[in-house]
């Protein structure tokens, strides 16, 4: 995730942790959508593809999991 948005998130005091600082950023997708249903909150990616069809899976089975904000990110 970039910096400024982490920064500006931060400064208005969202409660904001990322892969890196979670030491989570070298899973698997699966296993990164997990995480945050433990801690009750919502994965935020760029990664459009790969999070829309695991979140379609899961909602598919039932089963339960953190939401996903997926930004579509273009320069």
């Amino acid at each position: 995730m970039q910096n400024a948005l982490i920064t500006a998130l931060r400064a208005r005091e969202i409660d904001v942790l990322t892969a890196h600082e979670a030491g989570t950023r070298h899973w698997k997708d699966a296993e990164q959508l997990r995480f945050p249903t433990g801690m009750g909150r919502v994965l935020f990616t760029k990664h459009v593809g790969d999070f829309t069809g695991l979140q379609s899976e899961v909602m598919a089975t039932g089963d339960h999991r953190a939401g996903i904000i997926v930004l579509n990110y273009q320069r």
